[in-house]
């Protein structure tokens, strides 16, 4: 599978999902979008293991996490939510983003996935070199408020053929 498609998938599983569960409307993917310099950016990643192997990612600068938190959770729009909340939304928003990828490009094939955990930003900005038969895919979603990213990388097959 080409990035280009894998690139597909992620854009369209964070539309269906930032647009149902977290009433957030996509306008865009972004090349040549910048996540650095925008303030303190949560990221998350969930790990899957199985007939292929590696993780999903995303990075939401906190105003973009404090939206998605009161949307999600169904806050007043006057009240702000708090850091907790913004990473418990970021984390549930990869949970629906992450299973609709992993299901997309590995169809009825074995994987197990990991709960979705916080990690550093700066982990997130170095993710582990490629190597062979590694795929990464990165997509930029512009949404009414802001810029996020999804992010994977995957080692062994997608879709019955090797990255």
């Amino acid at each position: 599978m080409d990035r280009k498609a894998i690139e597909d998938v992620l854009y369209q599983a964070a539309e269906t999902v930032l647009e149902t569960a977290a009433l957030t409307w996509v306008e865009d993917v972004e090349e040549g979008y910048e996540l650095e310099g925008r303030g303190r950016v949560i990221a998350a990643r969930m790990d899957f293991d199985g007939h292929a192997s590696g993780f999903v990612a995303v990075a939401v600068p906190e105003e973009l996490g404090s939206v998605l938190a009161a949307n999600m959770v169904g806050t007043d729009e006057d009240q702000s939510a708090d850091a907790v909340d913004a990473l418990d939304a970021v984390k549930e928003l990869l949970n629906m983003v992450g299973m609709i990828v992993v299901e997309s490009l590995f169809r009825g094939r074995e994987i197990a996935v990991s709960p979705p955990r916080e990690m550093d930003f700066s982990d997130y900005m170095e993710p582990a070199a490629r190597g062979p038969g590694m795929e990464k895919a990165r997509v930029g979603i512009v949404t009414e408020e802001s810029v996020m990213e999804l992010f994977l990388m995957v080692e062994g097959e997608i879709g019955g053929l090797p990255v």
